[in-house]
């Protein structure tokens, strides 16, 4: 009987352990600097750095916030062009929504987008 005790004592323990951790892996994305540490995110920044090298340049605003479930980020892909808009994206590189554009639609407002911090702007 002690030795059932002690097996589920541990047994539950670890569960707790697992959660916690689970639960603290999606609400941010554990990375001390997103543009580096995020493949998707270094990968997009990377291609904005080789286009304004190959002389094709334009204005880029990366805001990283807190949402609803986390950690995301706010990318503005063309700031003052007349036709793009914003995607937001979380941790794992996956669009949530968007809005702006032609359309000026926002998809956005439910997920409760807040504290945008500016990590990247990439001027013409």
């Amino acid at each position: 009987m002690k030795r059932i005790f002690s097996i589920l004592l541990m047994l539950t323990m670890l569960c707790q352990i697992a959660c916690f951790s689970s639960c603290q892996k999606e609400k941010g994305c554990n990375v001390k600097n997103p543009k580096k540490d995020l493949p998707w995110l270094k990968e997009f920044i990377d291609g904005i750095e080789n286009d304004a090298q190959a002389g094709f340049s334009r204005h880029v605003k990366i805001y990283q916030c807190t949402y609803r479930d986390g950690i995301g980020f706010l990318v503005y892909p063309c700031v003052g062009c007349p036709d793009a808009g914003y995607t937001f994206v979380n941790c794992d590189g996956v669009a949530l929504c968007g809005g702006g554009g032609i359309s000026g639609k926002d998809t956005c407002s439910e997920l409760n987008i807040k504290k945008k911090k500016l990590i990247y702007n990439h001027k013409k």
